[in-house]
């Protein structure tokens, strides 16, 4: 018996017209998924045509930085020595949540955005042009 998301999955492939969107498959990833720093945060996805909004944002802010995609998600997705069955799962859930981007998505960038209370923008291109991404937060003192 399939689960859900390996019939959606399948159906994407397939270029079913009935598949998930890109949105759609990167809330269903993050679903239960936290950000962990002194706050535990959640994701929330976006979608957005207007580039200048998003940058007009980041411009407000006092810090911003870009952090190389595969960097920000090597310490969320590497498995050490004392991880239990939680981190252990709570790794792999950030791997399969970085394919699905890599998969998905062009011109992948992330950035940090303020300082103290850090805004994380994950960000890139869909196969329409369309910006999708995904928001955390993480406090760090």
């Amino acid at each position: 018996m399939k689960k859900n998301g390996e019939k959606n999955e399948k159906k994407f492939a397939s270029g079913d017209k009935n598949a998930l969107s890109v949105s759609e498959r990167l809330k269903a990833a993050t679903e239960g998924l936290i950000y962990i720093s002194e706050i535990d945060a959640p994701f929330t996805i976006f979608e957005s045509s207007d580039e200048k909004k998003i940058l007009a944002e980041m411009e407000k802010e006092e810090e911003v930085s870009e952090v190389e995609f595969k960097k920000f998600f090597e310490r969320l997705t590497r498995k050490r020595d004392w991880f239990g069955e939680r981190e252990i799962a709570r790794a792999k859930k950030f791997l399969d949540l970085q394919k699905l981007i890599e998969e998905s998505l062009t011109d992948l960038k992330v950035f940090r955005i303020g300082r103290v209370k850090i805004k994380i923008v994950i960000v890139g291109r869909g196969a329409d042009g369309q910006l999708i991404g995904l928001e955390t937060r993480s406090i760090e003192t």
